[in-house]
């Protein structure tokens, strides 16, 4: 796993449908961390723009290179 980021940081999202709750759909991009929190030796980072999301570090940090080439300089929004 990468650095554990910190409050400030641009990291990649990776895009999102949700067939119950269309309006929680996300197109994939770069996103800025708004807080990071550590929970059991876990770090769930929550982003601006989506705050009532938490979202796996372990998960995105593996995917950052590949969503860099990806999106490149999109950020990341809803629907």
């Amino acid at each position: 796993m990468e650095k554990i980021p910190k409050k400030g940081d641009i990291i990649y999202l990776e895009s999102a449908c949700y067939m119950d709750s269309p309006f929680r759909d996300i197109t994939g991009g770069k996103a800025r961390i708004q807080s990071v929190e550590e929970v059991n030796g876990n770090y769930w980072v929550v982003l601006e723009g989506f705050p009532t999301s938490k979202y796996s570090w372990a998960h995105l940090s593996e995917m950052q290179e590949y969503l860099r080439g990806q999106f490149g300089d999109s950020w990341a929004q809803k629907g």
